[in-house]
């Protein structure tokens, strides 16, 4: 992925605030606990395949009820340098639910 993984922070910062639960394709049991203490009603999630998406998805607890993720596709500029030649992005969204603390 190279520059492109730090231009995905800047994105999400400038739709949906800081990602402060993990960049790492799905969620590991540190970054369930992050999630626990910020709460967000809504997760994005973004990448060049849907697989890694719904991977991602996959990994939310499933106490936290994700909705089926509404997805966008959109153009992604491909890498010459890289050996994977995607031309499409799909940018996600889940909603959570959380039991009373």
């Amino acid at each position: 992925m190279g520059g492109d993984r730090e231009l995905y922070v800047v994105a999400g910062m400038q739709l949906w605030g800081e990602n402060r639960v993990t960049l790492e394709p799905t969620l590991t049991p540190d970054d369930v606990a992050r999630l626990e203490q910020i709460r967000p009603s809504v997760i994005a999630m973004f990448g060049q395949t849907m697989d890694g998406v719904l991977d991602f998805w996959s990994s939310i607890p499933a106490a936290n009820t994700p909705t089926p993720p509404e997805c966008y596709d959109f153009a992604w500029a491909p890498n010459p340098a890289s050996a994977f030649q995607v031309t499409q992005g799909h940018t996600c969204l889940t909603r959570l639910t959380w039991n009373a603390p």
